[in-house]
């Protein structure tokens, strides 16, 4: 007798709910392990958000999804309204260089009952059947991907508008994650990069016919495609063609798909200046590339572009102009891609010699570099300002530390596979001196003045007892009194921890 596949499913979600009473009864939990009862009973105001992953972890793998169930627990109810709700998921283990760590990231999708995709608003995010857990196993900091997500989601918007207020970046939020009840991290929840959040057309398809018309690339590797300065005769039936790969429409691999990349490639690289300087404003969306230029040498994120870099275009049949959307930001602020202290400052020519960044650079042109240096020097005193950086690091800082996450991150995670510091503060002071050093390197290399202070710094001693606040009036009372915040001591801002 052959069965149908709503049965086939019934019998599938059978077999899973004695799975995981079996493994439920076989589990043990040593005393001082965190378990998702525990956190539950232990939910206040101050407590990140608690996921618990039940399912079959020795199926997991990054080849194929399996099925299991998805418990969040929210004080603030950002998700339906409710404090715990209950999800049926489809789950596997995500990632390249980071399959190799112990702590792995997972991909989320939310499914209905009978199997079929489901949208969710996980935390207020967003409405989307697709999510990801960071582990962010290799960045001791355990926030440099969703810091600099936030700090781009700051200034650096989508140039048309979207229904989710034109943002061209993740959103997420720190959660801790549970496998069948036992504490298993610090993760990241957050969206995924795709078509819906960027508003890019659906492909259509009518009688057989497709036409293709949003356009979503993703670097993958290193190589002369990947830079945009060349391509090969690879075939384009595949998901992957010179170091790009297709995300949407990725059922589509196709010459229709992939051509347009080649058109941009050739443009990019064989036109000549006169229809480069007359074009290249039909081709790339010019204050995206600035933001995204001035992004990544202010932060030093390295393993881009574009490996790790999104290229779209919204509708390919109405145009082919092509916005950036930074991914895999955690090889920034002074640490290496394995997680090692990498303690440089950005370089003269940092990626200036790839794509069209190439030209628009060297030969300035309609003012490009100009307009670069405009706006790094307004960027600086904005959403690049060492205040607001020290800000968002203290707002992470005191949430994993007053919830207690960063604690039990430390005493799972400290060593595997890279160290940690039992008290934050230190990994932040790393940071922040760091940052300090880079602002000063963008300045000096694009001869950017400084706004009248020497310099920031990041104390808990300073010798000198003049002391003055922003403002300048003087402050007349010891520093190690002084409640945290900036202050300028000896014509230096110093950051009060």
């Amino acid at each position: 007798m052959e069965i149908d596949n709503k049965t086939k499913y019934r019998i599938h979600r059978i077999l899973f709910f004695l799975l995981t009473l079996v493994l439920s009864a076989k589990m043990t939990y040593a005393t001082d392990v965190r378990t998702y009862h525990d956190a539950i009973n232990a939910l206040d105001v101050n407590s990140l958000p608690q996921v618990n992953l039940i399912l079959a972890d020795g199926l997991l793998s990054k080849g194929s999804y399996i099925q299991g169930k998805m418990i969040l627990a929210d004080y603030a109810r950002r998700t339906r309204g409710v404090t715990v709700d209950t999800f049926d998921v489809k789950v596997k283990y995500r990632g390249s260089s980071s399959m190799s760590y112990e702590k792995k990231s997972f991909a989320i999708k939310t499914i209905a009952s009978d199997g079929s995709s489901m949208d969710v608003n996980m935390l207020g995010i967003r409405s989307d059947d697709s999510w990801i857990l960071d582990a962010m196993a290799k960045d001791r900091l355990r926030m440099r991907n969703r810091l600099c997500f936030d700090i781009w989601n700051d200034f650096s918007h989508t140039p048309y508008t979207t229904k989710y207020g034109n943002r061209n970046g993740t959103k997420g939020y720190y959660v801790e994650v549970y496998l069948n009840g036992v504490y298993h991290g610090l993760y990241c929840l957050s969206d995924k990069i795709n078509r819906k959040l960027l508003d890019l057309k659906k492909a259509k398809e009518k009688e057989g016919a497709v036409t293709v018309k949003g356009l979503l690339y993703k670097g993958n590797s290193w190589g002369e495609g990947a830079d945009l300065l060349g391509w090969d005769n690879a075939p384009m039936n595949t998901d992957v063609w010179n170091a790009w790969e297709l995300q949407y429409p990725s059922d589509y691999p196709s010459e229709q798909a992939w051509k347009p990349l080649t058109e941009l490639i050739d443009f990019l690289s064989e036109s000549n200046d006169e229809e480069f300087a007359k074009s290249y404003k039909e081709w790339l969306y010019t204050d995206n590339w600035i933001d995204y230029f001035t992004f990544i040498n202010v932060l030093y994120i390295r393993d881009c572009p574009f490996k790790n870099t999104f290229l779209s275009t919204q509708d390919i049949t109405a145009g082919h102009c092509y916005m950036i959307t930074p991914w895999d930001l955690d090889t920034s602020l002074g640490e290496d891609w394995e997680g090692s202290y990498y303690p440089d400052h950005t370089p003269v020519g940092f990626n200036d010699c790839v794509g069209g960044y190439t030209r628009l650079i060297h030969s300035n042109v309609d003012g490009f570099a100009d307009n670069v240096k405009k706006r790094l020097s307004s960027m600086i005193e904005g959403s690049f300002s060492f205040l607001n950086i020290s800000d968002k690091i203290k707002a992470y800082h005191d949430q994993l530390v007053n919830s207690g996450a960063w604690q039990r991150e430390y005493d799972r995670w400290n060593g595997n596979p890279v160290p940690l510091k039992a008290n934050m503060d230190d990994e932040i002071s790393y940071v922040l001196n760091w940052y300090e050093g880079n602002l000063a390197a963008i300045r000096e290399v694009w001869d950017i003045p400084t706004s009248g202070i020497v310099g920031i710094g990041c104390t808990t001693s300073p010798v000198s007892s003049d002391i003055f606040t922003l403002e300048g009036q003087k402050v007349n009372i010891p520093y190690s009194e002084l409640p945290q915040g900036l202050y300028i001591v000896n014509g230096h801002k110093m950051l009060k921890r």
